[in-house]
């Protein structure tokens, strides 16, 4: 009964504090020779703050970023045990 009361309150956190995307914005490539287009993304989650850069233009950086907040999300989903 304890295990069933934990797993409930665990998915309730991770509902209330997922990632999120917080700004999406050009910037210079981070390779002096590439000229294509970049994006600086900030992702958080809680306290926690991801910064990352990405190529493309906007809707491709937005969809690549919006496929990593997924995968992240997804790796906070409890499992229940085997046990």
């Amino acid at each position: 009964m304890a295990a069933a009361v934990s797993q409930v309150s665990n998915a309730l956190v991770l509902e209330r504090d997922p990632y999120k995307l917080v700004s999406i914005s050009k910037t210079s490539s981070p390779i002096e020779s590439d000229t294509r287009d970049w994006h600086r993304y900030v992702i958080v989650q809680g306290k926690n703050e991801i910064i990352g850069h990405v190529p493309g233009d906007l809707a491709a950086a937005n969809a690549a970023v919006a496929a990593l907040i997924a995968q992240l999300n997804g790796r906070r989903m409890v499992k229940p045990s085997r046990i």
